[in-house]
């Protein structure tokens, strides 16, 4: 049951008041002897991000004049909850929760955070967390101590994994067991070479660290660019820029998109943000020789733009790439296997660019899954196909090959079918194997590297076809935000305008946090992520663009 309840407004007429932490909680703590630890202060701000230092905190003058923005909370508390669900004491922590009023992506969160937040206290570090995502121990002041190691620093991340969830039941799922292998290899390979020219191209902002001083003075101004609307009400950015400031992805364990829609949904701001940030960076590539660095790093990070240019040609080609073979591996049926594939594969495609223009993925789940496992059903025939012909050029060498025998090698060597299947094929897994090794995590190779192998032509195929024709959705795919939300209760001035009438839940304070304690309890015991429901609006709307979709392909 709800009841009404008025509190009056503080002198500056800002509506604000504290909510007493439950006794049961209090019994927990070691400190209680001051009101930060016994009670939530609760206020109301009125003003957007960008006013929020300049009103000094001079929130909500009029409930009923001014629409509410944000909900601010701050407590100091005592308590964790661990891994394993249990609460857990620690030292005294401030906290300040901000409780936007509507869904503005993430971009504005982080706006609040920088802009408004960060620009009273003035940090000199700050850390992005996703939720969902979850720091190992020291992984936060690994963090802090790379800035602390080295004051030219601006910016860090540190390995974002998997969650495997309880036994590795999540390997189970192959579409988050290439997301493992994926993470993997780009920990691995891409975030060192990328190390050693001292240029990160794009921080995982999950899970990234930035000194608060480098993002002053034109970063922040350009990384909000696509929220800052000019005088007629369009944003200030072009579609290229856009696209590039959705990039941002120590360790961190976080939970991956494990149904294909949100994937999907997820990748499309990946993809077209690490895509335009590459073609942002390599036209602008002459601005490193007025950069003012040594001559060394002028010349390290030239080459990395030169590497970065061919990764973005290949990104661009990579969905016109396709292979034949004219060996028979199939005993006489393989000309025609050969051209059901080449079919299928083409009506695939035409299927995913149809279902890319203007559907959304939550609304074509289905097709999307049938495309994925056809994808799949591809790609076993022509792993199949590669490894067969690898065996027939080993056995069937003439003169034979004898691997004992460097000349024998080296002749070998000269055969063409030998160089582009057998050394190619070789040295890509060889080179995933060998550096997984050397840091000492090789368990996904033999876990994730099939799965991964497996789904290769979904990734190139379905993943970037939706990507780039979204790209005028500059929005943040944000994983589950398409649910249905609750009606939160309003506030009303008096008939005096001194005193605000709210509406709280008559609940006992005990038994609510009880409440909480028991559905945590429970919440351990749930499968890997919760099924996510779209609003009523969201659904008819899939509704009309599924029939019109199952229209053109008919």
């Amino acid at each position: 049951m709800n009841i009404k309840s008025e509190v009056k407004l503080t002198t500056n007429r800002n509506l604000q008041f504290n909510y007493p932490v439950p006794n049961d909680a209090l019994s927990n703590i070691k400190f209680t002897f001051c009101e930060e630890f016994e009670s939530i202060r609760y206020t109301t701000i009125t003003c957007g991000p960008d006013e929020f230092v300049g009103k000094k905190w001079n929130f909500a003058k009029s409930c009923q004049k001014k629409k509410v923005t944000t909900h601010l909370f701050e407590y100091t508390t005592q308590l964790i909850v661990e891994s394993d669900f249990k609460i857990h004491t620690i030292p005294p922590i401030q906290i300040m929760l901000c409780l936007k009023e509507k869904n503005a992506k993430k971009l504005n969160s982080h706006r609040w955070s920088f802009n408004s937040f960060a620009a009273l206290l003035k940090p000199k570090i700050c850390i992005l967390l996703d939720v969902g995502t979850k720091p190992l121990k020291t992984s936060i002041y690994q963090l802090w101590k790379a800035f602390d190691r080295d004051p030219h620093v601006g910016s860090a991340c540190g390995e974002i994994k998997v969650d495997l969830g309880r036994k590795c039941k999540n390997l189970l799922n192959p579409l988050v067991t290439s997301q493992n292998f994926e993470y993997k290899m780009s920990n691995i390979l891409d975030k060192p070479s990328e190390f050693v020219f001292g240029y990160i191209s794009v921080l995982p902002g999950a899970f990234s660290a930035y000194r608060y001083e480098a993002l002053m003075n034109g970063p922040l101004e350009a990384y909000f660019k696509d929220e800052t609307m000019d005088v007629s009400g369009a944003p200030k950015t072009n579609i290229v820029e856009a696209n590039m400031y959705l990039a941002e992805d120590p360790k961190a364990e976080t939970d991956v998109p494990d149904n294909d829609p949100e994937f999907i949904f997820q990748r499309r701001r990946w993809l077209n943000g690490s895509f335009f940030t590459a073609f942002y960076s390599i036209a602008k590539f002459t601005h490193i020789w007025n950069s003012g660095q040594p001559l060394y790093r002028e010349i390290l990070l030239q080459i990395q733009f030169f590497y970065n240019g061919l990764q973005l040609i290949f990104n661009w080609f990579s969905l016109s790439t396709t292979s034949n073979s004219a060996t028979d591996p199939f005993k006489g049926y393989g000309d025609k296997l050969f051209d059901i594939a080449r079919l299928l594969y083409l009506i695939i495609i035409v299927i995913s660019f149809i279902c890319s223009m203007g559907n959304h993925p939550q609304g074509t789940k289905l097709i999307y899954t049938l495309c994925i496992i056809l994808f799949t059903i591809i790609m076993a025939m022509m792993l199949y196909c590669s490894i067969y012909i690898i065996f027939l050029t080993v056995s069937k060498a003439e003169p034979p090959i004898d691997f004992k025998n460097p000349s024998s090698i080296q002749e070998a060597l000269k055969n063409a079918t030998f160089q582009d299947i057998i050394i190619s094929s070789s040295l890509t897994y060889l080179l995933y194997l060998f550096s997984s090794l050397i840091h000492c995590e090789s368990w996904h190779m033999f876990s994730c590297l099939v799965q991964y192998i497996l789904l290769i032509p979904s990734y190139v195929n379905i993943l970037m076809i939706y990507a780039f024709c979204n790209t005028h959705d500059v929005s943040w795919g944000t994983k589950g935000d398409n649910i249905n939300l609750e009606n939160l209760n309003g506030a009303s001035l008096t008939e005096d305008e001194d005193t605000v009438r709210i509406v709280i839940k008559d609940e006992d304070l005990n038994n609510a946090y009880q409440n909480i304690i028991n559905e945590l309890l429970r919440s351990k015991d749930q499968s890997h992520g919760e099924k996510q429901y779209r609003n009523v609006f969201t659904k008819k709307d899939d509704y009309y663009r599924l029939f019109r979709t199952y229209l053109v392909l008919s």
